[in-house]
């Protein structure tokens, strides 16, 4: 990933950390996060800002937080002086020197699409967790979707159903969940990426404006239904898988 890549996605981080209160997308994942973690000690898996360690520490998790930039460590270091939360910056491809058999949940969260090797992190995630621990993944789907604002972004790629599902069980995983996310998002990313040719803007999910608050309400709303209703397509796959016994 180059520098302008990492300053992008740190800044952007940034503002959806910031304005969190307001971001519908993340505020929508968080209740998939609850229902599917288990177990006590948690690895958030570039965690960004730190939003769903913070989050999960709350609740009584052990977290541990890593990420690759040390902007962001640094400043999740200073919010959970009193958590506990260890925050560490690592990168994804070092997982394993975590330790063997060290955590009951793995959360990733929008990372294996920066990361060439993503089926050789698979396999280390593997090795991090505990037997029967969990795997809680969301990546960008739709691979004829790719484009400029992935590129910005540092992704490598987007992803099928099918081809995240095949990396999961050749890295030994059984599939718990598996499923597409975020319909109502599609369409108009479709109308910005593929007929106008531009980045659609991201800013609605940080503006305080009296109509991007009452539409990301609506947006709140309406996500929060497909946590509970499977559909055939949306912008992200979200995925739940388990280590063997």
């Amino acid at each position: 990933m180059t520098t302008r890549e990492t300053g992008y996605i740190e800044e952007h981080c940034r503002k959806l950390f910031e304005y969190r209160e307001l971001d519908f997308r993340r505020n929508c994942l968080w209740p998939l996060i609850k229902r599917y973690v288990r177990g006590r000690r948690v690895l958030d898996l570039g965690c960004g800002y730190g939003q769903m360690s913070l989050r999960m520490a709350r609740l009584g998790y052990e977290v541990t937080a890593a990420d690759i930039s040390a902007t962001m460590i640094d400043a999740l270091k200073k919010m959970a002086a009193a958590l506990p939360i260890t925050a560490l910056v690592t990168d994804a491809r070092n997982v394993r020197e975590l330790g063997r058999d060290a955590f009951d949940s793995v959360v990733c969260l929008d990372l294996l699409e920066h990361i060439d090797e993503d089926d050789q992190v698979l396999q280390d995630i593997y090795c991090t967790l505990k037997g029967n621990g969990r795997l809680v993944l969301a990546v960008p789907a739709l691979e004829w979707l790719y484009g400029i604002r992935d590129k910005k972004l540092g992704h490598v790629r987007r992803y099928s159903r099918y081809n995240l599902k095949d990396k999961l069980l050749k890295s030994g995983y059984e599939i718990h969940t598996i499923r597409y996310w975020n319909l109502i998002g599609l369409a108009p990313y479709i109308f910005f990426e593929k007929i106008l040719r531009s980045e659609i803007y991201d800013g609605m999910r940080y503006s305080k404006s009296p109509t991007n608050r009452t539409l990301n309400h609506l947006l709140r709303c309406i996500l929060s239904l497909e946590n509970y209703v499977p559909l055939p397509a949306g912008l992200s796959i979200f995925a739940v898988a388990q280590k063997r016994p």
